[in-house]
């Protein structure tokens, strides 16, 4: 019995170490980003394009958004024009975090998610 536990044991770190691994067999399917609210350029349309920077010294990313692109502002989801004059009404920009998730077998940015503090 005490081989057959050792065994099972021995499986599951193997298994464990397998996904840790560089070459995990996992495919990355979404890549979420944190952006600055001010170095974002809304969509114009629900089929139009985001444009953000990834980081402070990156250059912007044009992604495109689809009608099925989510927009939340503080854990309410809105229509693309209300989502735009919610972030137009916010106070201050500094206290604010934005998530952009990019799905990148379709290329299409799947959630704008703004919270502020």
């Amino acid at each position: 019995m005490s081989i057959r536990i050792a065994l099972i044991a021995m499986a599951a770190a193997l298994g464990l170490a397998q996904a840790a691994s560089a070459e995990s067999p996992f495919p990355i399917v979404v890549k979420a980003y944190e952006a600055e609210l001010r170095s974002m350029r809304l969509p114009g349309s629900t089929n139009g394009t985001l444009s953000f920077k990834p980081c402070s010294d990156c250059d912007y990313m044009t992604v495109r958004v689809s009608p099925n692109t989510r927009y939340e502002a503080n854990g309410e989801v809105y229509p693309l024009a209300d989502f735009r004059q919610a972030l137009a009404a916010l106070d201050d920009r500094n206290r604010t975090s934005v998530t952009v998730k990019h799905h990148l077998e379709s290329d299409l940015i799947t959630v704008i998610s703004v919270t502020s503090y």
